[in-house]
C-alpha cells in the first residue's frame, strides 16, 4: 500500500510553471468493472483492488457482491493490470491485459483469489547497513503488481499469487539507491534463480549517482515542467535489463525553472550509458543518450522541438464530412530509429488536428469498419510551421478476410498475430524542389502504417482498409503476401504455415574420437530467419545432453566447453529435432594493425571479430557472433582467440559504437596459432 500512496502523491504534485498534465484528465478516464471471487467462484467483499495502467493508478474496495469499479485512462487500456489483495486471508488475484487485445469498457473482469507465495527479503544500503523504508517489488508481466516496504531492520515479506511468479524483483529507496534481480528471462533459458530457494533474498542498494538532463527549446529557453524518464538499467551480472518504461512512477522527474530534470538515485553501475525519454503533450518524444565519458559533470543539455499542429478535413467522395473516424499519421526520419506515430479523431465537421514532430516525412490514412482512404503522402513537417486545410478522401472500406492454417491437414492456427502493412514512399519519390529547409538534400525513410489483429478459434482474421498496396504478414513460418486494394468490397487471402512455430529440440555436445560427452557446455543458436524472435541459449547436463524447445527455422549452433578452450559450430534445418555438436580445441591468431597509406602501426584501436551469419538466405543481411573484442597495443599488435577450426571469421576495426570496417576474413584449419602479419586499416575493395 505504501508504494501506491507514494507513487500517486509523486504523480499528482505540480512541478513547473508550464501546464503539463500531472494526472489523467477525468474526461479521458473510463470505468472498468469487475468482480472478485474465491476458488469456488463465490463473491468476496471488502477486498482491496488496485489498478495500474502505465502511470495511471486507482484503488477501491469490493462491495458486498465482490464487485468493483476502477477508473483508467482510456489510452492505457492495453497496458492495464489489476491486483485484488486479501491481506487478512493471505490471498491475491491478478488480471493483466495483452497489448494486442486491449480491454473494452464493456468487458467485465473476473479476478479469482488464490493462496499467496511469501518471500522474505532483506535490503542493505551501499555500505551494507539495513535499509529501512525501502520499496521492494515484483514485476509480473509488465506490471509492478506486488510491493512491500522494509521495516527498520531492512526486512520485509513480498507476496504474490502462487500461479504468477514475478520475472523480476527490485528494491528502491528514492534518491538513495536501487537494485534488481532477474528471476526468469526469455533471453537466457539457462538462467536459474537458485537464490529463491534459500530465503531471505538479499538486495544491496547501489551507490546513488546524480544525473541531470537540461531541456532547452530552439531559442535556448528552458523547457519547464516536462517529464523525463530513464529507459533501461543494465546491472553487471544480471542476464537482462530492468525496463523502467513499465515503472514510470519510480524514476520519472520533471524539469525545474532552469529546464533541468535531476535524477538523484541512479545506480552507479548504470551511469556509463543511459537512454532517457522526455514526455509531454507539447514536445517531441526524442531519444536522449547519456554517456558518462562525454558528460563527466553528469549534466547533458538537449534541444527539443515543439510539436507542430497539422489539421484538415475527412470527407467522403461526395464531399460529406465524417465524424468519429480516427486519422492515423506515420512519420519516418533520416534513420530507422524513433519513427513517429500519432492519431486524432474527427469532429462533427470531419475536422481533425494532429500534433506532429518536425523533421519527419509523414503520410496520413484512415481505416474503420466502414471507411478507408488512400494514403495522403509527402508531408514534410518543419519546426514551427503548421499545416492546415488538408483533405483526406474516404470511401467504403474493403473487407479483407482470411484463414491461417498449418501443416498437411491445414489445421487452423488460433490466437496468432496477423499484421497488415501499408508502406508509403520515401523522400526520393518527391522532387527536391517540392521540399524546403532541412528536407532539401536529406533522405527520409518510408512511413509505414501497420494494422494488427489475432486469429479466432478457427484461425480466421479480418481487416477493413482503403485503397493501396499492402503486405500481409503472419507468423514467421508463413510466406508474406503482397497485394493491392482498389475498390473491391471484399477480398479473401488465406495464409498457410508448413510447420508450427516451435517444437521440441534435444541433442548432445561431444568431443574427441571416439566421441565423449561434454558436461556443462554452453550452447547458443541464431536463427537464419528475419521474423524469428530472440536467440537460443542452453546448457548441457552432466551427460552432455540438452533439451528444450526451439523455433523451427534454419539455425546455426555454437557450443563451447565450460572452460572455453574447445568449441564447435553446426548448422541445422528447420525440421531437425536433434543435433550433435562436436567441439575441439580452439585456435588463435595475431596481427598488427597499420595505416593503409603510411604503413604506421595504429595503437589503441578497437578490434572485433566474429562468425558472419546471414539472417535469411546467403545474400541476406547478416550479423557477426561468437567472437570478441580487443584493443591494439602501442605497437598496433593484437590477438584474437576462441576461433573454431574450419569456420570463417570476419575481423573488423571499430569506427564508433555503431559502425565498423572489415579489415580481414580468416579461416583456421588447425588449432595452432597463426600470425596474420600487417593488416591495413581498410580491406581492398575487391576482397570485400
Amino acid at each position: 500500500m505504501f508504494l501506491f500512496r507514494l507513487a500517486f502523491c509523486f504523480w499528482v504534485v505540480g512541478w513547473g510553471t508550464i501546464a503539463f498534465a500531472a494526472s489523467p484528465s477525468e474526461s479521458t478516464r473510463v470505468h472498468i468493472s469487475g468482480q472478485v471471487v474465491d476458488q469456488e467462484a463465490k463473491p468476496v467483499a471488502n477486498i482491496t483492488v488496485r489498478s495500474i495502467a502505465y502511470a495511471d493508478v486507482d484503488q477501491t474496495v469490493t462491495d458486498a457482491e465482490g464487485k468493483f469499479t476502477v477508473r483508467v485512462d482510456e489510452k492505457w487500456l492495453s497496458q492495464l493490470g489489476i491486483v485484488a489483495d486479501d491481506v487478512a486471508g493471505n490471498r491475491m488475484g491478478l488480471f493483466t491485459t495483452r497489448y494486442d487485445k486491449p480491454l473494452s469498457v464493456d468487458d467485465t473482469i473476473i479476478i479469482t483469489l488464490e493462496s499467496c507465495t511469501e518471500l522474505p527479503v532483506e535490503v542493505v544500503d551501499s555500505a551494507g547497513q539495513p535499509s529501512a523504508g525501502t520499496i521492494v517489488g515484483g514485476m509480473i508481466a509488465i506490471y509492478p503488481l506486488t510491493t512491500t516496504v522494509t521495516n527498520p531492520e531492512g526486512q520485509a515479506t513480498l507476496r504474490w499469487p502462487e500461479s504468477r511468479l514475478p520475472h523480476t524483483l527490485y528494491a528502491l529507496k528514492p534518491n538513495a539507491g536501487f537494485d534488481y534481480r532477474m528471476v526468469t528471462t526469455t533471453r537466457d533459458k539457462t538462467h536459474r534463480a537458485d537464490w529463491l530457494k534459500t530465503p531471505p533474498v538479499q538486495f544491496q542498494l547501489s551507490k546513488a549517482e546524480t544525473i541531470r538532463i537540461r531541456l532547452l527549446d530552439r531559442d535556448e529557453k528552458p523547457i519547464v515542467g516536462a517529464k523525463v524518464s530513464p529507459w533501461l538499467f543494465n546491472k553487471p551480472g544480471e542476464p537482462d535489463s530492468f525496463n523502467l518504461s513499465f515503472t514510470p512512477l519510480l524514476f520519472t522527474e520533471r524539469t525545474d525553472q532552469e529546464g533541468i530534470a535531476t535524477f538523484r538515485g541512479i545506480p552507479d553501475w548504470a551511469t556509463r550509458f543511459l537512454t532517457f525519454w522526455p514526455s509531454s503533450e507539447e514536445l517531441v518524444h526524442q531519444r536522449i543518450e547519456f554517456k558518462l565519458d562525454k558528460y563527466p559533470d553528469r549534466l547533458q543539455t538537449v534541444h527539443l522541438e515543439y510539436l507542430v499542429p497539422v489539421s484538415g478535413h475527412l470527407r467522403t467522395q461526395q464531399g460529406e464530412p465524417l465524424e468519429g473516424i480516427v486519422v492515423h499519421a506515420r512519420g519516418a526520419g533520416s534513420s530507422s530509429l524513433d519513427n513517429q506515430q500519432q492519431q486524432a479523431t474527427t469532429d462533427h465537421d470531419g475536422k481533425f488536428q494532429l500534433m506532429l514532430a518536425p523533421d519527419y516525412l509523414y503520410s496520413l490514412a484512415v481505416s474503420s469498419e466502414k471507411w478507408g482512404s488512400p494514403l495522403l503522402e509527402g508531408l514534410f513537417i518543419q519546426p514551427g510551421k503548421s499545416i492546415e486545410n488538408l483533405v483526406l478522401s474516404a470511401r467504403p472500406a474493403t473487407h479483407i478476410t482470411g484463414r491461417l492454417s498449418v501443416g498437411a491437414d491445414a489445421s487452423p492456427l488460433p490466437d496468432k498475430q496477423i499484421l497488415l502493412q501499408r508502406v508509403a514512399h520515401n523522400s526520393s519519390a518527391f522532387p527536391k524542389e517540392s521540399r524546403s529547409g532541412p528536407f532539401h538534400d536529406r533522405f527520409y525513410g518510408s512511413p509505414t502504417h501497420t494494422l494488427h489483429t489475432r486469429t479466432d478459434d478457427q484461425g480466421r482474421y479480418e481487416f477493413f482498409v482503403g485503397p493501396g498496396k499492402y503486405k500481409l504478414i503472419g507468423p514467421s513460418q508463413v510466406e508474406r503476401q503482397e497485394f493491392e486494394v482498389f475498390a473491391q468490397p471484399k477480398m479473401q487471402l488465406d495464409l498457410h504455415a508448413p510447420r508450427k512455430e516451435s517444437g521440441p529440440f534435444s541433442g548432445s555436445v561431444v568431443t574427441g574420437n571416439p566421441p565423449r560427452p561434454v558436461p556443462h557446455a554452453m550452447i547458443y543458436g541464431i536463427y537464419r530467419a528475419a521474423l524469428s524472435v530472440g536467440d537460443l541459449k542452453l546448457q548441457s547436463d552432466e551427460n552432455g545432453r540438452f533439451q528444450d524447445t526451439r523455433q523451427l527455422h534454419r539455425m546455426v549452433l555454437y557450443a563451447k566447453s565450460e572452460d572455453g578452450q574447445s568449441a564447435g559450430m553446426l548448422e541445422i534445418g528447420p525440421d531437425a529435432a536433434d543435433a550433435t555438436i562436436a567441439i575441439e580445441p580452439v585456435s588463435s591468431a595475431e596481427g598488427r594493425l597499420i595505416d593503409h597509406q603510411t604503413r604506421v602501426p595504429l595503437a589503441r584501436r578497437e578490434i572485433t571479430w566474429g562468425r558472419k551469419i546471414p539472417i535469411g538466405n546467403d545474400d541476406a543481411p547478416w550479423r557477426t557472433a561468437w567472437g570478441g573484442r580487443t584493443t591494439t597495443n602501442e605497437n598496433g599488435e593484437f590477438k584474437i582467440t576462441g576461433l573454431v577450426v574450419g569456420e570463417t571469421y570476419q575481423i573488423n576495426l571499430q569506427l564508433s559504437e555503431s559502425s565498423s570496417r572489415t579489415i580481414a576474413e580468416i579461416e583456421r584449419s588447425s588449432a595452432k596459432s597463426t600470425n596474420l602479419g600487417d593488416l591495413p586499416d581498410n580491406l581492398p575493395r575487391g576482397n570485400r
